[in-house]
C-alpha cells in the first residue's frame, strides 16, 4: 500500500499547521533508517528519493516507516 500523509489545511481558519517527525527505512538496504522532520512530508519523501538529500542519496529510495505529527514546530 502507498504512503499517503494526512492532508493539511493550513489555509483554513482556525486550521493549524502540522509539522512531521519522520522515520525512512532504505528498502535497498533495510538495516539503514533516517529520521528528519518536515512540514510536508509527501513532498520530503520525494526530495530523499530523487537524491536531494546528501545524507539519504546513497541510500535510496526509502519507504516512510513510521511518523508522528505535532501542531508545534518546537515540539517536531
Amino acid at each position: 500500500m502507498p504512503f499517503e500523509p494526512p492532508r493539511v489545511r493550513s489555509a483554513q481558519p482556525g486550521r493549524a499547521k502540522m509539522f512531521y517527525v519522520y522515520i525512512l527505512q532504505s528498502i535497498d538496504y533495510p538495516d539503514k533508517f533516517y529520521i528528519g522532520y518536515t512540514a510536508d512530508l509527501k513532498q520530503r519523501l520525494q526530495a530523499h528519493n530523487s537524491g536531494q538529500s546528501d545524507h539519504t542519496n546513497k541510500s535510496r529510495p526509502w519507504k516512510t516507516k513510521n511518523y508522528i505529527a505535532f501542531d508545534h514546530e518546537q515540539t517536531a
